[in-house]
């Protein structure tokens, strides 16, 4: 009998112990109420979507040589800024030197031949009119004098092709931009196509988004668009200039193209952005600020208030984020109302009073 006695208090303990609430370290249990302010979830109209993005250049190039040679001089570093026909890099082609020597010397050859042909024709043409030459004679002078022009012609036409070859040694930027990379150093092997330096233009930049399969069907070429820039929060109007209709090896999401209305001075390419698409009102959501939220881990949550005056730590299913604004997707319902103030630390069942 007295077993089951001890038993039974040992049994009473655990349950006592259970139903209470043990206060986390590093707080103290409070004897008194603690005094909290509590608020309602914003409602919001879903009126847009949002993905994140890269800001990229709106043009950007690689400049390559047409002709194998040698890269005499790079006149940029990455970082300069080059403006557009401006010289960036030359090369020392050993092929077309050898070909300008030899058309060179073959119009010389050329010119000397209808020196020589030029005299000859003179010649038959006063012998034809003392009659002192055949008419057949005459023409096979005047043959030979043409076939030497001709030929002098040509070589001056193939010497013309090889200069404008040479402007493929002196490779120019097609545009006013910043060089971002380079690729090959002076003294360097340059292959017909092989980059060298890269340039992209400082002004104009764009966001490369992806847009999954369930949302491309709201996205409209030419729609205007609000972008958030990371680095600053600033917002700043953009249009959409390009859809890509087919979404490659990139599960189910197409690229989409945001071009910003504005130039920047701190924003580059590389950084980060979301694009907000406007879209039709499907329904409605509930918004807290996200220094609401209490972080354990990855778990978010907030304190709501019992009915028997507690504190309760509800754990949140979060969704989108808008601004400083983050959804609840699940854990709050509409005219709830959590703790946004208290007195001292909360802790899940703490005494709570409503400061009104």
């Amino acid at each position: 009998m007295t077993k089951v006695i001890i038993i039974a208090i040992i049994g009473a303990l655990f349950f006592l112990t259970g139903c209470s609430e043990d206060v986390p370290k590093g707080y103290e249990r409070q004897d008194e109420a603690i005094s909290v302010k509590t608020i309602s979830p914003l409602v919001g109209a879903d009126d847009h979507f949002s993905t994140s993005g890269r800001l990229q250049a709106s043009q950007k190039t690689r400049l390559s040589t047409r002709i194998m040679g040698l890269i005499n001089s790079i006149e940029v570093n990455e970082g300069d800024r080059i403006s557009g026909g401006a010289l960036a890099f030359t090369i020392q082609s050993s092929e077309l030197d050898a070909r300008l020597k030899q058309i060179d010397s073959r119009i010389e050859t050329a010119r000397v031949q209808l020196q020589e042909a030029e005299r000859n024709f003179q010649r038959f043409a006063r012998l034809l009119e003392n009659q002192s030459a055949t008419q057949r004679e005459y023409e096979q002078a005047e043959t030979a004098f043409k076939s030497a022009s001709a030929g002098l012609e040509n070589a001056k036409a193939a010497r013309s092709e090889v200069l404008a070859q040479y402007e493929y040694t002196r490779i120019r930027a097609p545009f006013s931009g910043v060089v971002t990379r380079k690729f090959a150093e002076q003294g360097d092997i340059a292959n017909p196509g092989m980059p060298v330096v890269e340039i992209e233009r400082e002004n104009g930049l764009e966001v490369l988004t992806l847009v999954p399969e369930s949302r491309i069907g709201l996205v409209e070429l030419n729609a205007p668009v609000e972008v958030e820039l990371t680095s600053s929060g600033e917002r700043v109007p953009g249009t959409i200039i390009q859809i890509n209709p087919s979404s490659g090896d990139r599960s189910a999401q197409f690229e989409v193209k945001v071009a910003l209305e504005q130039d920047f001075t701190n924003q580059f390419s590389g950084m980060f952005a979301r694009v907000f698409f406007p879209v039709e009102e499907t329904g409605t959501r509930l918004m807290i600020p996200r220094e609401h939220l209490i972080r354990r881990g990855d778990l978010h949550g907030i304190y709501t208030v019992s009915q028997q005056n507690t504190a309760i730590l509800r754990w949140l299913r979060l969704g989108k984020t808008s601004g400083d604004y983050v959804e609840v997707v699940s854990g709050l319902s509409e005219g709830d109302e959590y703790i946004v103030e208290a007195g001292s630390k909360l802790y899940n069942g703490a005494l709570v009073e409503l400061n009104r």
